[in-house]
């Protein structure tokens, strides 16, 4: 008789504690918010452009869980978006980053760049969803991701300080010299972007052989000259041409007249990705600074290209001018 009465008891007990334990999250909500912060003694516009740029996401914006299925498991940022909430940095930017996690789990996280003088405020929230019986523990949840946030921000920093200290940007070292006024005798035209080097080529072949003729000897290497591009367009404007000396005239080739200055430099080594990226660089870099870039943007290959066709042989100094 007390047998039964103890186990009738434990019974009842199990029961109420296991349906305790099932509706107790749905008094919960499946979000788990968690936070960190970090000031870094820069301007805001070096954590801005650094934590906003998708080229360098992976760089910084890691250990976010499992990669999505069928993805390249060293890259688990694979399908997934920025976008930006102030179009152009204020003195409160936000930039916004949502991906999806394994199961089309979607994680969202906010990053808030505040003027903190004599530094910047940086406020990292990361905002996921969690099954029903995980509500339970959200707490613990949240802590581990307060922990990834950390380590985010961690590597934000070194990305940071490689940009405002070493002038490292995609692995380039940017710097500056001034470079005297200078000449150039080729062609200009706007060409399909696939068609780039093949017009150099084809051109600058042309402008050698008028310079022979013509007795003028260059007294520098074939560059290239972009103009206007736009990363929605195709085409690109350019000019391929040799330096010649500025009281000469090489007849039957354009002229380009560059005034002197000073100029953001750095060498891309390898072919058309390695000297975008390059590009690139130099253009985060101005804007890190507040500087303005000045077309174009001259690109002075080491390389001979004609007798080089190998792109991962090339060496290419850009050069670009700003105010």
């Amino acid at each position: 008789m007390w047998n039964a009465t103890l186990q009738s008891k434990l019974v009842i007990f199990f029961l109420t504690f296991t349906c305790t334990v099932c509706l107790i999250p749905m008094f919960l909500t499946n979000e788990v918010t968690s936070n960190a912060s970090l000031n870094l003694e820069s301007a805001p516009a070096f954590p801005y452009h650094a934590a906003s740029d998708t080229t360098d996401l992976k760089l910084w914006l890691i250990h976010l869980g499992k990669p999505l299925e069928n993805s390249d498991p060293k890259n688990n940022l694979q399908n997934t978006s920025v976008r930006w909430i102030d179009h152009a940095m204020g003195p409160d930017s936000t930039i916004s980053w949502t991906g999806l996690q394994a199961k089309n789990d979607t994680i969202h996280i906010q990053i808030q760049v505040k003027n903190a003088l004599p530094g910047t405020l940086i406020e990292m929230t990361r905002t996921r969803h969690c099954s029903y019986f995980s509500r339970m523990w959200k707490w613990i949840l949240s802590w581990q991701d307060s922990s990834l946030l950390k380590k985010n921000l961690a590597e934000l920093e070194t990305l940071v300080r490689q940009r405002a200290d070493q002038h490292i940007y995609y692995g380039f070292i940017i710097s500056e010299t001034g470079l005297s006024p200078g000449t150039f005798a080729g062609y200009r035209a706007t060409v399909h972007k696939k068609d780039v080097f093949r017009y150099f080529s084809l051109q600058i072949q042309n402008v050698y052989s008028l310079c022979q003729k013509q007795g003028i000897l260059s007294p520098g290497r074939a560059c290239l000259l972009r103009y206007a591009e736009s990363v929605d367009t195709d085409s690109s404007e350019v000019f391929a041409g040799l330096p010649i000396p500025d009281y000469l005239q090489l007849a039957g080739t354009q002229r380009v007249k560059l005034p002197a200055g000073t100029f953001a430099t750095t060498i891309a080594e390898g072919g058309e990705p390695q000297i975008e990226k390059a590009r690139l660089a130099i253009r985060k870099y101005l804007a890190d600074r507040n500087l303005t870039l000045k077309m174009p943007v001259v690109e002075e290959y080491i390389h001979e290209s004609a007798a080089n066709s190998d792109p991962s042989l090339w060496k290419t100094k850009i050069y670009a001018a700003y105010k």
